[in-house]
């Protein structure tokens, strides 16, 4: 057993630390969809790894919604049932076979 990993342990990287999220819960999360997660844990996670269309400028008087990934503020119309949203250029969903093998925007 040794012999084995002795042989191995050099073929064995560590993961970049920049791209390694280290968190510990006192429970399991539930899930990473932003659309159906619930508990506190895996809202955390989350945070951590979703960009946002629009976040709180914080240090504004009074706390105003700025664009994050969106280019602008949504373009309303239809009497409020249509929101436009465009994003900033060089934003891209992740690589997935529904864009047919091409980045996703």
């Amino acid at each position: 057993m040794i012999l084995f990993i002795g042989m191995v342990l050099p073929f064995v990287h560590a993961a970049d630390s920049h791209k390694v999220l280290h968190y510990v819960f006192p429970s399991p999360e539930t899930g990473f969809d932003p659309a159906v997660a619930h508990d506190m844990y895996s809202g955390q996670v989350i945070r951590s790894i979703y960009e946002t269309l629009y976040a709180y400028d914080y240090l504004a008087r009074p706390a105003k919604l700025v664009p994050s990934t969106a280019a602008s503020m949504p373009v309303v119309s239809n009497h409020g049932k249509t929101y436009t949203i465009t994003l900033k250029k060089g934003i891209y969903f992740t690589d997935d076979s529904a864009f047919g093998g091409k980045k996703g925007n």
